[in-house]
């Protein structure tokens, strides 16, 4: 047995001893990890990453038993952290500990793939947000910042001259567009920019699943995108796009559906969408079970107009589970028939699917695996790191090598797929959050990222190379479900979720706006204008006296009314569109929501 494999045993011991009332070591008490077993059981899950990276830096040549090992204590120790019917979970959210400290790391790699923790905080909590001031324009590094972003202070960021797309985007140099739309889960662009699809909850105390699809070459889709209620039987979960027969496929935990999004262009936004496919997937129980289901989608039957009869029985819009679906035409057993992913996504120069784990819900694991669905479904690669579930995973076609990943545990993680470890570790809010959403974009080849959470209501933007966070942007007071980036428009999209809205649409937890007149949607004179010295008096009053339209604002609000240049809520759920340009028009900005304090909208 390697040296490797016998301090993985080693550590392994350690977790039985969890709970035995043993006395914490001073370096299992110092790194922030509290005292006692939780320090404990941190600081182990944090020596089996060291033993993987050391293994891996010194070339062992056993380094997939050294990896699936320590994925197995991880999985424990995460497990344990949690706690069971039967336990107690020692966290809530369990600190990051899979991040390499910089001396470790520094000459191993390109400079650009620094293995830090990007920690957003290092320090403690800045001054500023345990009482943040106002915004104000010497913050915005351009003139035409939006003012919907706020900037962090003292950030030198990697762009130059040299890089104008991205300078505009590192610049929140763009213009903001809306829609309302249902409660969102999961939203997906076509791999050929034309279609952007929006699965969610709505209809009737959002008991209904919802589509929605915008045409995105269409330069005023965001005021004509399309919304269907789909012929499932549950929510949808989970969804995928077929850009070259133009079709959307969503899932609920039975069935699958595909709709084609090729539309009359001037058929009203609540036109149906044509149901093209169903197809019977009932045999996985709404998870990939130990193996993928696979179709042949040419060889399925369609549905047609006038609810032509496929299959056995009569296909409808609103009664479609009276048909089956067509049965797979083969399924793929996965080499490790334990593996259950809850997300997965092509990695297009291997071809190979990276899967995420729910640990929580389906098999007790918390990591990605690379998947070769080609040869029988084997492992090729494991990536370990993970302290929750995997929520969403994104690559970029500028660079290959690289994927990140979205974590209920609260941090975004960049991965080289090629290490078994992540390479950077984002931690996107200060407070207890899950990181719902990831978008990982080169433009001009600069590594730049965007991650967001619930509760911290907005979208950060990371420059990777300057390894630190750049601005936070509005979503105006709204939770973000999901991320989605257009490379062909340099957009950035967001679909949220306004948690103050119940499932009637009546808006609860209000107050009177207290908005100063520099936040409001007009300026009084340049756009460049914010707040200055004669402003103060004026501030103090605004801060007992109602606003004068009767607005409202959310009283546990993460951001107030001051934080950004223009003081936003939406009090519904939207879909934001940002458009990064060189040369945009900065009063381009969502208009103020109808959220009421009595409950209703006026």
């Amino acid at each position: 047995m390697s040296d490797w494999m016998q301090q993985l045993d080693a550590l392994d011991e350690r977790l039985d001893a969890l709970g035995d009332g043993d006395e914490t070591d001073e370096e299992e008490t110092s790194d922030g990890g509290g005292d006692g077993d939780g320090a404990v059981l941190k600081a182990t899950l944090r020596r089996v990453c060291e033993v993987v990276r050391n293994a891996s830096a010194q070339g062992a040549g056993n380094m997939d038993e050294i990896v699936v090992k320590a994925e197995a204590i991880i999985n424990r120790g995460v497990g344990i952290a949690y706690g069971s019917d039967d336990s107690e979970g020692m966290f809530d959210f369990i600190p990051s500990f899979a991040h390499a400290a910089m001396r470790t790391w520094w000459r191993t790699i390109p400079a650009f793939m620094v293995l830090v923790s990007v920690q957003l905080y290092p320090g403690g909590i800045p001054a500023e947000l345990l009482g943040p001031a106002p915004w104000r324009p010497d913050m915005q590094p351009h003139i035409k910042s939006t003012r919907l972003s706020r900037f962090r202070p003292d950030v030198s960021t990697s762009v130059t001259d040299a890089t104008p797309l991205a300078q505009a985007i590192h610049q929140a140099r763009c213009e903001i567009t809306d829609d309302d739309i249902t409660v969102p889960s999961k939203m997906l662009i076509s791999p050929g920019q034309t279609c952007l699809a929006i699965i969610g909850a709505g209809g009737w105390k959002n008991r209904n699943p919802t589509l929605a699809c915008y045409f995105l070459d269409k330069d005023d889709h965001m005021q004509k995108g399309r919304s269907i209620t789909p012929g499932l039987s549950d929510l949808a979960s989970t969804m995928a796009m077929d850009e070259e027969r133009k079709l959307v496929f969503i899932a609920d935990s039975h069935r699958v559906k595909s709709y084609s999004w090729v539309a009359n262009p001037n058929a009203s936004r609540h036109n149906k969408l044509p149901a093209v496919h169903t197809l019977d997937s009932d045999e996985c129980s709404g998870c990939l079970a130990g193996k993928a289901l696979v179709w042949n989608i040419d060889a399925l039957q369609q549905h047609g107009p006038e609810h032509r009869r496929i299959g056995r029985g009569r296909f409808d819009v609103e009664d479609s589970w009276r048909f089956d679906g067509s049965i797979p035409h083969a399924s793929i057993a996965f080499a490790d028939p334990t593996f259950y992913p809850a997300v997965w996504h092509r990695h297009a120069p291997s071809g190979n699917m990276i899967c995420g784990t729910n640990g929580r819900r389906d098999s007790n694991e918390y990591l990605c695996a690379s998947i070769d669905l080609e040869h029988g479904g084997q492992t090729v690669a494991r990536y370990l790191g993970h302290g929750g579930d995997v929520e969403v995973i994104s690559t970029s076609e500028g660079d290959p090598n690289v994927f990140a990943t979205a974590g209920s545990d609260g941090y975004a993680r960049l991965f080289d797929v090629r290490q078994p470890l992540p390479v950077m570790t984002f931690n996107h809010g200060i407070d207890l959050e899950y990181c719902s959403s990831v978008v990982l974009v080169h433009p001009d080849g600069v590594p730049t990222l965007f991650t967001s959470g619930q509760q911290s209501e907005h979208i950060k933007l990371w420059d990777i190379r300057a390894k630190a966070a750049v601005y936070e942007l509005s979503t105006g007071n709204n939770a973000v479900a999901s991320m989605a980036w257009d490379p062909k428009r340099s957009a950035l999209y967001a679909a949220t979720e306004c948690e103050r809205m119940d499932r009637m649409g009546i808006n609860h937890d209000y107050r009177p706006a207290r908005i100063p007149r520099w936040a409001d949607i007009e300026l009084p004179d340049d756009p460049a204008n914010g707040p200055g010295e004669d402003d103060d008096e004026d501030d103090a009053t605004d801060e007992d006296e109602e606003d004068d339209f009767d607005r409202c604002w959310p009283r546990k609000a993460h951001h107030n009314e001051k934080y950004f240049g223009y003081a936003f809520d939406a009090g519904e759920h939207r879909l934001y569109r940002y458009a990064f340009k060189e040369d945009p028009d900065p009063t381009q900005l969502p208009a103020y929501g109808d959220a009421a304090m009595d409950g209703g909208y006026f």
